[in-house]
């Protein structure tokens, strides 16, 4: 099944869900979007998370977590800081640092009796979503595989 969590600050959550699995898309190209205030769209995103991460009905699913249009939120980093969302923010403005700041932030709040995989994407790179579709795969495999053990 697949399920879409639509929010008023114009992005989109796309929930893919199996027994064991919780798939979400979050698109990061929200960092400028300056809606209501400067940080509420990346932060609407990652509440939305914890809400999906800490459903009742998804408390023994883990969760593969893709941060999308890694090539919109560069482009975006270039003329917009990360601290525009997060103020609390005081790395460095590079790619690297401000990825690793917001994987982190979603990190922290899944629960901890989860597996997390998170990859950082750009959907219409045919090449890195092929890697990534495999390792996906293979998370997937993995995890059942786990969970049949335990039965």
């Amino acid at each position: 099944a697949i399920y879409k969590f639509s929010y008023q600050h114009n992005y989109i959550i796309a929930l893919f869900h199996c027994p064991f699995l919780c798939l979400q898309c979050v698109y990061k190209k929200s960092i400028d979007n300056l809606i209501v205030s400067p940080q509420m769209a990346m932060r609407d995103s990652i509440q939305a998370f914890h809400d999906v991460a800490y459903n009742q009905f998804l408390d023994k699913t883990d969760i593969i977590l893709f941060l999308n249009k890694k090539d919109i939120f560069a482009t975006k980093l270039k003329t917009t800081s990360i601290t525009t969302c997060f103020p609390e923010y005081k790395g460095p403005d590079t790619m690297d640092s401000s990825l690793q700041y917001i994987q982190d932030r979603f990190l922290h709040n899944k629960p901890a009796t989860k597996q997390m995989y998170t990859h950082i994407c750009c959907a219409i790179d045919v090449p890195l979503m092929k890697d990534i579709v495999a390792t996906t795969v293979e998370c997937v495999v993995e995890i059942n595989v786990k969970r049949l053990k335990h039965m």
